[in-house]
């Protein structure tokens, strides 16, 4: 008869060996799994990384609201700054003038006031703002009620009869504002949420020496800009 313990020994030697073959066999498969999660995760990455290269190179990022109206802001001032710039360039007959030539005065020695951004004043065209805003002190200044008429938006209450007298009350009001105003440079330019603009000019006050501020409420017909007359 074969030895009892010899017996128990031989079950509990293949019980161990059983016990060790599954905790390997737990191993690999958790080292198999390991391995095929990362191997997956790194395919994610490299699709994610593809469809980004994939995307439209042209496509224009978005922008928020206020830094599109911040942007637009800025293009506007720049473009203000190129025509005053154009505008000096053009009195110096370095550059070529498409705008309309005014008489010029004979006395204008007689008259420093008739001056702005260091040149002498005239008709401009109403083609930009900061060039409506010009022609507009050019034409107050003048006396020129009918050039008066084309720069001006009256409120939207004034009828045909009585828009006659309003442009002789404003040609005559802004000839004597502007009579002791020397402008020297736009300080801004920013679009409002109606559509209108807002042109803030600099100007010298003639006797004291004084500099301010001066806005211009501009609003574009067509092809010009007007100055609109605020309530």
């Amino acid at each position: 008869m074969k030895n009892p313990r010899f017996a128990i020994l031989a079950v509990a030697v293949i019980a161990v060996g059983a016990l060790v073959a599954l905790v390997l066999f737990e191993r690999h498969e958790l080292w198999r799994a390991h391995t095929e999660n990362l191997a997956l995760r790194e395919q994610a990455q490299n699709l994610t990384a593809q469809r980004k290269s994939l995307r439209p190179p042209f496509t224009e990022p978005e922008i928020s609201v206020p830094a599109r109206e911040k942007e637009f802001s800025e293009l506007l001032r720049l473009r203000g700054e190129v025509g005053r710039l154009r505008l000096e360039l053009s009195e110096r007959g370095n550059g070529r003038s498409d705008v309309a030539q005014a008489p010029i005065v004979s006395n204008a020695a007689a008259l420093p006031w008739r001056v702005a951004f260091g040149t002498e004043l005239r008709d401009v065209g109403a083609a930009t703002p900061e060039r409506a805003a010009n022609t507009l002190v050019w034409a107050a200044l003048q006396g020129d009620r009918g050039r008066v008429a084309d720069l001006l938006e009256l409120p939207a209450g004034v009828s045909a009869e009585d828009a006659p007298q309003h442009y002789d009350f404003f040609t005559s009001a802004l000839s004597n504002k502007f009579s002791h105003m020397e402008f020297t440079s736009i300080q801004s330019v920013g679009a409002n949420p109606d559509g209108t603009l807002r042109l803030n000019q600099v100007y010298r006050d003639k006797i004291t020496g004084e500099e301010h501020p001066f806005p211009f409420m501009l609003r574009q017909n067509g092809s010009v800009w007007r100055v609109i007359v605020e309530h």
